[in-house]
């Protein structure tokens, strides 16, 4: 009997054990399904996630390539914009350049000497500089209203060989008006300039540019001349005193440039 009661109260108690274990094992069987369960949604976001950045990728190399063609139009646009500016500056440059050299050329021509009834004369000086500003030639006397170039063809000839020498590689640079011939060089005419390739164009314009800066040079130089009071009283003195007081007040120009380079230097 006692095997008998023995033997019922282990069963019993593998019977609990083994209720025990199934419901481990159901326990066990659901977490697996929740995790089987959240794979699957794991899967399904991970795919549709996939998606979302091929998508945005997609998109994002198409702002990049529409970026870069309007970087590149910019540019080009920003650099054509820049170009044209400087050309306008450049052609701004020369022009007010050019107005101040006609505001300033005719400073020394002394209209209403006229000593005869009737007679129309004036006084015009013509001044050759070198690179340091000394002046090299000065010429006076031209009487009757004459234009520049009329006037370089008055005074003695310029040149290799000739009653002024000059050097045969070196220049006069002279205003437009004046004929475009060694040993003179005049500046390109804007007429021809905007005939030219737009290369040929910016560098005739540089020329201009160039020329226009240094020949400013000799109206500092008249600058110069005029400080000399009796320049601005010319027209009081006899017509045939004239030539010899503006000489006169070139050396003296001259002469005084060097003494204050001299204390200067």
């Amino acid at each position: 009997m006692k095997k008998m009661s023995k033997i019922k109260h282990d069963h019993t108690e593998l019977n609990k054990e083994v209720k025990k274990y199934e419901k481990i094992q159901t326990d066990a069987n659901n977490n697996l399904q929740g995790i089987s369960d959240f794979m699957d949604d794991f899967k399904v976001n991970h795919e549709n996630n996939v998606k979302d950045v091929r998508s945005v990728k997609s998109s994002i190399s198409k702002v990049a390539n529409y970026l870069a063609d309007n970087t590149l139009e910019l540019r080009n646009e920003i650099k054509t914009v820049v170009n044209n500016a400087k050309q306008e500056n450049e052609i701004l440059q020369s022009t007010v350049i050019d107005l101040q050299c006609r505001s300033m050329k005719n400073n020394l021509v002394f209209t209403g000497l006229a000593e005869t009834e009737g007679e129309n004369t004036e006084e015009v000086i013509r001044i050759v500089i070198d690179n340091q500003k000394n002046i090299c030639y000065v010429h006076s006397g031209f009487l009757g209203h004459n234009n520049d170039a009329f006037c370089y063809q008055q005074i003695r000839q310029i040149g290799p060989g000739l009653e002024n020498d000059f050097p045969a590689h070196c220049f006069i640079l002279a205003d437009s008006i004046y004929p475009n011939a060694p040993p003179l060089v005049t500046p390109f005419k804007s007429t021809d300039i905007v005939r030219r390739p737009r290369l040929e164009q910016k560098r005739q314009r540089k020329f201009n540019l160039l020329h226009g800066k240094r020949r400013v040079y000799v109206e500092h130089v008249i600058k110069e001349l005029k400080t000399f009071r009796v320049i601005g009283a010319l027209y009081r003195h006899p017509r045939w005193e004239m030539s010899s007081i503006v000489e006169l007040c070139t050396a003296l120009a001259k002469r005084r440039a060097d003494l204050i380079k001299d204390v200067y230097s």
